[in-house]
């Protein structure tokens, strides 16, 4: 019984760990890296669904590249109804046959090809997919960087203001002093309330999006990084030169080869298919039996509404999909441009802020907390330096977001994301 009694113990101190352990690891900070693991280790439907097009698709492709199945005829030939005897009539015989075509083997290999091709176009698909995701849960955690600042600049600046307010009202109470605190003031003061509000909401439903990919209990976790986890983005001509080989064009490119198969093909039936047909008639009363071989051939005499429009069709897909290539390209290049003059921007204005802007708000806040520690100044103006100081940390840390999310933008058009992040 002592034996059981350790083990029952041992069992418990067992499950007491882990359960502690997996209620630290749903609590405590997660990192970015954390969040990219998490979302790979369930497959995202829309991932999967690429790919099981593309399997699709390459099953396809090597059926297609099949001779057709043979075909098999088996009845009763030349059959006298009015006694229904195998054995009156000379002619009447019972038939096996078989029909067999051949297309050709270029016209197999040309289909089968345009299947592969296709296949390779959602397998780029499901890889520009992955990317998209990437890049959607890098700008969720940026936001959450950016949220959770905004939470605490906010909530230590109302402190600050608290603590200044309380001090501000023992002055008057004990000079029995008849001056109240401003309306002015004090709204202002409700707005920040307001906007602290306002930040909590924008991080719950970032949390909510973030679900979607980690599941609620780590999505609620606060981040663990700052903005440079996101790194530096490539020079914008190194981005600009790997863009062909960004997986949303290498669509386009798979789906151009595929409709150069397909007008191959589509000349290829320009050309008559054969087919061959053997036959054998068993006959009865002590007659012979028959055999019978053929050669088929497909004759195509009347192109104009048939091969004519086929090759037609073949020849629009592939400018459709060379001019498809050709715009997304531009699109994306536009993207690139536009992100990359942001964040430049987004760089020079951060360094304004805080060589110059932050440092004079700073000044003016502490000029005024000195006239009031020393019962000087107007107490609705230190209040309002506060509050400018507060506007202008906030405007650092929207900068900061805004650079974030272009570096984001510019890794996901660059050759390698991964490595631009590191």
């Amino acid at each position: 019984m002592t034996h059981i009694y350790k083990l029952i113990f041992g069992l418990a101190m067992l499950f007491w760990t882990a359960s502690s352990a997996y209620a630290s690891d749903q609590t405590s900070p997660i990192s970015l890296s954390e969040v990219l693991t998490l979302a790979k280790i369930t497959a995202d439907p829309s991932v999967e669904s690429y790919l099981a097009k593309s399997d699709m698709q390459r099953d396809l492709s090597i059926a297609a590249s099949q001779l057709p199945d043979p075909k098999i005829r088996f009845g009763i030939s030349n059959l006298a109804v009015d006694s229904f005897s195998l054995t009156q009539e000379p002619m009447t015989s019972l038939q096996l046959g078989i029909h067999q075509s051949f297309q050709s083997s270029l016209k197999r290999k040309l289909a089968g090809q345009e299947g592969l091709e296709k296949s390779k176009a959602s397998v780029f698909a499901a890889k520009n997919r992955e990317k998209e995701i990437t890049r959607t849960i890098k700008k969720l955690y940026a936001r959450l960087v950016f949220s959770h600042a905004l939470e605490d600049l906010i909530s230590q600046k109302k402190n600050i203001l608290q603590r200044s307010i309380q001090s501000y009202e023992n002055r008057l109470r004990n000079a029995d002093s008849k001056l109240p605190i401003s309306l002015e003031i004090r709204a202002e003061l409700a707005l920040l309330d307001d906007k602290f509000m306002e930040v909590m909401q924008g991080r719950q439903q970032v949390q909510a999006y973030l679900s979607r990919y980690i599941g609620g209990p780590h999505a609620s976790r606060s981040p663990n990084d700052d903005y440079n986890v996101f790194g530096l983005p490539m020079p914008l001509k190194m981005i600009e030169q790997g863009l062909r080989d960004h997986p949303a064009l290498m669509i386009d490119a798979a789906m151009i080869k595929a409709n150069d198969h397909s007008i191959k093909l589509a000349k290829e039936n320009y050309k008559p298919d054969w087919g061959i047909d053997l036959g054998y008639a068993n006959r009865g009363a002590g007659r012979a039996d028959m055999a019978t071989a053929m050669v088929t051939m497909n004759v195509p005499l009347f192109t104009k509404k048939r091969q004519d429009k086929k090759l037609s069709a073949a020849k629009r897909a592939k400018q459709s999909a060379i001019l498809t290539q050709r715009s997304r390209e531009l699109e994306m290049m536009k993207a690139v441009r536009a992100h990359f003059a942001l964040w430049q921007q987004s760089e020079e204005r951060i360094d304004l802020y805080n060589k110059i802007i932050i440092a004079r708000t700073q000044a003016t806040t502490h000029a005024y907390e000195n006239a009031f520690s020393h019962g000087r100044g107007d107490f609705s103006q230190f209040i309002r330096s506060h509050l400018s100081e507060l506007n202008a940390l906030i405007n650092l840390e929207q900068i900061k977001f805004q650079r974030a999310t272009a570096t984001i933008e510019l890794n996901y058009y660059a050759a390698d994301s991964e490595g631009a992040d590191k």
